[in-house]
């Protein structure tokens, strides 16, 4: 299961906390920041803050490893 599918099952957002950055590309990680910011935003319209707080979370990490 990619860590995309695994963030569109709440119950298996504690996934993105397993997978190892620094193994992913530049491109790889900015697509995933884009992903992940979409879903984000969806789950905020759907008043899911607790699962929208944890893709945050999850793009600043992301973007952290980034620069």
């Amino acid at each position: 299961m990619s860590v995309v599918q695994s963030v569109e099952h709440p119950e298996e957002v504690k996934m993105t906390n397993e997978i190892d950055f620094d193994s992913m590309s530049k491109a790889e990680k900015l697509e995933m920041v884009e992903r992940l910011s979409e879903q984000m935003r969806n789950a905020a319209k759907k008043l899911d803050f607790e699962q929208a707080a944890t893709l945050r979370d999850t793009i600043l990490e992301i973007k952290s490893e980034i620069d």
